[in-house]
């Protein structure tokens, strides 16, 4: 699947705003490890490596160009591809990484609240990384190709 997501810091009011008529799906509680090299080779590029709740997740951006309307990610989630995709062998994941210079390099805590309203899904999440937190909104589409990515687009604006 592709998400196409946009993201905004909100204040109370607009979140109360945002969520006003979208109908209240759960609230979760996770915690992501991320996973880059040294020099960043992966989060320079605007691809996300991470962790949660023992599964693989690989973000990984479809439109890097500045300015653009929304953020568009692939998500792999299957620890097959995605050590494909970086290029690893051997059976456990972590002792891979490891062994080809990755390391973890950021954990946070993250209190999602979900919600829908329509097509889109809307994520209200505060993040807590130990020494700093902060609350995001995301607002999502998914799409299961190209020409479903510029539907979500059209429809965002």
């Amino acid at each position: 699947m592709i998400e196409v997501e946009k993201k905004f810091l909100l204040t109370k009011e607009q979140e109360k705003n945002l969520i006003n008529g979208a109908e209240f799906i759960t609230e979760k509680v996770f915690t992501d490890t991320y996973y880059d090299t040294v020099d960043f080779s992966l989060t320079s590029k605007d691809k996300w490596l991470r962790s949660r709740a023992g599964k693989w997740e690989l973000k990984v951006s479809l439109d890097r160009t500045p300015g653009r309307e929304a953020d568009i990610y692939d998500e792999i989630e299957d620890e097959n591809k995605i050590k494909e995709y970086l290029g690893l062998s051997g059976e456990d994941m972590e002792e891979a990484l490891r062994k080809n210079g990755y390391f973890k390099f950021c954990t946070c805590k993250t209190t999602r609240k979900k919600y829908k309203n329509g097509d889109y899904g809307i994520d209200i999440d505060y993040v807590d990384y130990g020494d700093f937190n902060y609350q995001l909104a995301e607002i999502e589409l998914m799409a299961k190709d190209q020409n479903e990515v510029k539907y979500a687009l059209k429809k965002n604006n």
